[in-house]
């Protein structure tokens, strides 16, 4: 039953770094609300930390269960001592997972919003007769009739 012990300590950093994850992801919501460049380049370096932890927490409890295999049915079949527990685990885990997902659909909608503001401004103050424009979406734009802009050489 170590296999169980080491895979309750694995799922128990999971969680952890979750919990984590979803703090840093509230934080970054703010920090691009309030446009702070350089609080957004620290958040973004702890959550890759946080990412290589979680892949490497991921890769030890894969190595513990076999290959297809998820905690549920683990439990079911091995009914460890500490079930109970583990299912406690899998069940945070999941709630996190989903409250993760939240928070990033949130925040890419947030940087997709700017980034379309950012477009349209920049369209307005120096907008480009032959170039082909991008999309935030990635496409080449149409581009609009205007000859000159806000801002432009005969200002």
């Amino acid at each position: 039953m170590a296999e169980s012990f080491r895979l309750k300590e694995i799922l128990a950093e999971e969680v952890r770094l979750l919990k984590d994850m979803v703090a840093l992801e509230e934080k970054t919501m703010q920090i691009l609300m309030e446009g702070n460049v350089g609080a957004l380049a620290e958040a973004n370096l702890q959550k890759e930390e946080l990412v290589k932890k979680m892949a490497e927490m991921e890769k030890q409890r894969r190595l513990l269960l076999p290959s297809g295999v998820t905690l549920r049915e683990f439990c079911r079949r091995e009914n460890p001592p500490d079930a109970g527990e583990l299912e406690e685990l899998r069940l945070h885990l999941l709630q996190l997972h989903s409250s993760l997902q939240r928070m990033l659909k949130l925040n890419r909608n947030l940087l997709k919003h700017n980034l379309r503001f950012v477009e349209y401004a920049l369209n307005i103050i120096f907008p480009r007769k032959e170039e082909p424009l991008y999309a935030s979406s990635g496409k080449v734009k149409e581009q609009l009739p205007l000859s000159t802009g806000l801002v432009d050489s005969n200002a």
